[in-house]
């Protein structure tokens, strides 16, 4: 009987015992059933039942070990079989597989596709499995031996003895019973997704093909990892080997990936032209040609940053490879960052270590584009290009476009035959674009090929009532409503966005070229209403003047009475037309001159500085060429920003900042997430988007990812200076513009003067002397509704601008935006996980103050604002009420 024991033990099957599923009398069918069973002895064997129940104890550990071993072996069995098929295979060809209708992946002989990662699991389990071998061996031998701990008097070992010695596996063969069944379940019935999102709704989240081939490298580190967080130290120490083993081979993928620019899991065919990546693979390419990681590809201790910068990495890889003459990134850098990489203590259960060397990897990366891929003056250029396009930089280019679109709709409106065809396509705007750039310094710039018209609907027309929130309205509603001015130029919501191709899109992400397109929409809609309302000043000078030649000094009329009335109606409407002018001129001068120029000036010095003193260091290299470090690559590239002597340079005139912009490493693609630091220099600045300089010192360079820092700080300025943050003042901005174009369209449908012509029918002579005509009243009516309703409007705005009130809400920022602000306030997340940086105490009270001076800036710039439009007490004064009460009373 003792002999029968040891064999059990040591799996082999016996006639004395019989498997029983729980809840079931029968055979489990199945592994997974089968880890969950109980063993029992026969009932026909004479057993006491203290000697029945040690001996069924001793069989059910025995039986879970033997599950396991065979739940291992076989897979590894499998794993081996694919690696001989797939070598078997010729060079160049794809393995062809199947998709079932459960979604799952499969392989030409119909057998599911598994993770690679689960292959290294196994074998650690077995090989941690040695030692339950090795324990029965050394029980059988001790036996063997007599030795006394073991065997007592006359021969005798005691059953309950034995389980003492195999019950220190109890709790190991436990939690790896609990690892196969959940593995065999899939992530959709392990704790795995819950540990991804804490507290998420597991209905909103992916779907996971259930299962083996649901299982990614991200998921079982994440399970493993919260396997491992146990009290039980023997528990919790196997967890985190096997954790170890799959961390280092899904490391392996990673660095594929951010080092060598190779995507996970190489796609393969399915079916005729279907396309998919592998179960191991990190990233996917969406039809556009964009990297994505791929759902539950990473753990989940790794951050939003760290996944940004191992996205960016190996995009940028990528994109050298196969996208530039020089093919790939240097031999000596690339065997340095696997060499950081493949180090034993850096690993994803290690975040903080971890996400130092992808930053610094990330960094390294955009160091040597900015050497060698991405130049300055490409920058330079792209810059240029968007400032003239976007930011109306090019003054004629920007009215050429109106005045081109207008021709366009009024053509289309005038030969169309339906109200469909009327509609304006993207083929007439791109070529109203084409046609716009003639005769201006944009005529035949290459840059004009990357400017595309995108509509996003044609149900809308020009003159229909926009919606406009109400600024007084306190419902969360109006204060987080996005006002949009998509829909001003064109009478439909069509956009204009620009194509950054390679490698321009390493520098230019997606949200913020979205910003450039949205600050377009808002400056062309202020331009396009201001040259309407100066063409209705151009058409009622005119007519006057025209006027003039049969009236002499009077505005005509049969009577006193009419001729004043006449004069008041003309003198109302050419001091709401001049309000209007002075409004839109003021706001428009401000923008433009005191926002939109000084920041961009001063952004393009900053690069000019930069790209001066890489001329400057790159002489320096060839007369004193310098000693490789001892890592085999070349040196970070040490730019320096230096202060002008200038007093000018010195303070900001809109702002009074001097501080540089923050240094953030920049984000991946897509750039949706808070940006982290560099991870070799973090400037205390951080949070300032005053776009201001600062001087560096000596040692400090404005590298790649300092330099799109310093223009997502700029484009944040640029939004909060043109009051784009702020839903209360633009919602207003968008009445005040509506109204104005209200104001043309009456004067558009009178002829382009107000007053009605002396001999024409519904004039007073024709009506009666003693009371006005109806053309007359109902132009009366018209422009003092106007007055009343723009005054309003306007001292709506000077009292917002003037108390700070901006309505800015959380919710009313867009995704595009969104991305750009977290970087702004990266000051309230100052990371210490071993970066060269200031003291914790010292860098709070930097980000505060970065905080407090742009806050300060803002203001600056309201008040500068405020002043411009109420330079004569216009506001303060009491001319506004004096002329509200008279137009109330006319």
């Amino acid at each position: 009987m003792l002999s029968e024991i040891i064999l059990i033990l040591a799996g082999h099957p016996s006639s004395f015992f019989e498997q029983v599923a729980e809840g079931s009398s029968t055979l489990p069918s199945s592994l997974l059933s089968s880890l969950s069973a109980s063993v029992q002895a026969k009932e026909h064997l004479p057993l006491h039942p203290g000697e029945r129940a040690q001996l069924e104890y001793l069989a059910t550990l025995a039986h879970k070990c033997s599950a396991i071993k065979l739940f291992a072996t076989s897979h590894i069995e499998h794993a081996r079989r694919c690696a001989l098929k797939q070598a078997s295979l010729r060079p160049g060809t794809r393995p062809r597989k199947v998709l079932s209708k459960d979604g799952v992946l499969l392989d030409a002989s119909g057998q599911e596709e598994r993770s690679a990662h689960l292959a290294p699991l196994c074998a650690r389990i077995l090989r941690h499995l040695e030692g339950w071998d090795d324990l029965i061996v050394d029980l059988e031998d001790r036996i063997l031996q007599r030795d006394t701990s073991l065997v007592a008097a006359r021969s005798y070992v005691s059953l309950a003895t034995i389980r003492v010695e195999v019950q220190v596996w109890e709790s190991r063969l436990n939690a790896l019973g609990r690892l196969v069944g959940m593995l065999l379940k899939g992530p959709e019935h392990s704790v795995a997704l819950s540990i991804q999102q804490p507290g998420a709704d597991p209905l909103e989240l992916p779907r996971i093909a259930g299962g083996l081939s649901g299982w990614t490298g991200g998921l079982l580190i994440d399970m493993l990892t919260h396997m491992a967080d146990t009290g039980v130290s023997r528990v919790a120490n196997l967890m985190a080997e096997l954790r170890d083993a799959v961390e280092d081979s899904w490391k392996i993928l990673l660095c594929d990936w951010i080092c060598h620019g190779t995507a996970n899991g190489s796609p393969v065919s399915l079916g005729s032209n279907m396309i998919s990546q592998g179960p191991d693979a990190l990233v996917e390419q969406d039809e556009d040609g964009t990297w994505h990681l791929r759902p539950h590809s990473l753990p989940s201790s790794i951050s939003s940053v760290t996944s940004d910068a191992i996205l960016y990495g190996g995009r940028a890889i990528w994109r050298v490879k196969t996208h530039t003459e020089i093919g790939h990134v240097p031999a000596a850098l690339m065997a340095a960052h696997v060499e950081m990489l493949q180090c034993p203590e850096i690993r994803p259960s290690t975040p903080h270590a971890f996400a130092k060397v992808v930053l610094e990897i990330k960094q390294d990366v955009g160091e040597w584009l900015w050497r060698n891929v991405l130049t300055d003056q490409a920058v330079i250029s792209a810059l240029q290009d968007l400032g003239n396009y976007f930011l109306l930089r090019s003054g004629n280019f920007a009215l050429s476009l109106i005045e081109e679109i207008d021709d366009v709709q009024r053509q289309k409106s005038i030969s169309a035959r339906t109200v469909a065809s009327g509609q304006l396509l993207e083929s007439d705007l791109d070529l109203a674009l084409q046609r716009a750039s003639i005769g201006t310094e944009l005529e035949d710039h290459p840059s004009l090929e990357l400017l595309h018209w995108q509509k996003h609907s044609a149900h809308l027309t020009r003159l229909r009532h926009h919606h406009i929130t109400d600024p007084n309205s306190s419902t969360p509603e109006a204060a987080s409503s996005a006002v949009v001015f998509d829909d001003d130029l064109v009478g439909i919501n069509a956009r204009l966005c620009y194509a950054a191709d390679f490698p321009l899109d390493l520098f230019l992400s997606s949200a913020e070229l979205e910003v450039y397109t949205r600050i377009f929409s808002y400056l062309v809609a202020i331009r396009r209403t201001h040259n309407r309302v100066l063409s209705c000043w151009t058409s009622l000078s005119n007519n006057q003047r025209l006027r003039r030649r049969f009236t002499g000094t009077s505005e005509g009329g049969s009577s006193k009475e009419e001729a004043s009335q006449r004069m008041t109606l003309l003198r109302l409407t050419w001091s709401l037309a001049k309000d209007m002018l002075w409004f839109l001129d003021t706001l428009m001068g401000h923008f433009q001159t005191d926002i939109i120029e000084v920041q961009f000036i001063r952004l393009l010095s900053q690069l000019h500085d930069v790209h001066e003193q890489h001329s400057e260091r790159r002489q320096t290299r060839r007369s004193n060429p310098t000693i490789p470090n001892a890592r085999g690559i070349s040196s970070p590239m040490e730019t320096t920003v230096r202060r002008s002597s200038s007093p000018a340079d010195e303070s900001s005139e809109l702002g009074g900042s001097t501080r540089k912009a923050p240094n953030y490493t920049p984000s991946g693609f897509p750039p949706q997430s808070t940006i982290m630091p560099s991870s070799r220099s973090f400037l205390t600045t951080t949070g300032n988007t005053t776009g201001a300089k600062m001087p560096l010192t000596a040692d400090k360079r404005l590298d790649f990812a300092d330099l799109r820092a310093t223009h997502v700080a700029f484009l944040l300025f640029l939004q909060e200076g043109l009051l784009l943050n702020a839903p209360r003042v633009t919602s207003l901005i968008r009445a005040i513009l509506e109204t104005c174009v209200r104001f043309v369209g009456h004067l558009e449908r009178w002829g382009g003067d107000v007053l009605p012509d002396l001999l024409s029918e519904g004039s007073s002579e024709d009506a009666s002397k003693t009371r006005e005509s109806a053309m007359f009243k109902e132009r009366d009516q018209a422009v003092s509704a106007i007055v009343v309703q723009l005054r309003e409007q306007l001292r709506d705005f000077f009292e917002y601008i003037s108390e700070g009130d901006l309505g800015v809400a959380a919710g009313n920022i867009s995704q595009a935006n969104q991305s750009l602000a977290s970087m702004s306030m990266l000051g309230a997340q100052l990371p210490a996980i071993g970066h060269e940086m200031p003291k914790a105490d010292l860098s709070r009270n930097a980000a505060q103050e970065a905080r407090l001076q742009m806050g300060l800036a803002a203001r600056q710039h309201l008040t500068q604002l405020s002043l411009r439009l109420d330079f004569n007490g216009f506001f303060t004064g009491t001319n506004l009420l004096t002329f509200e009460e008279s137009a109330q009373a006319h």
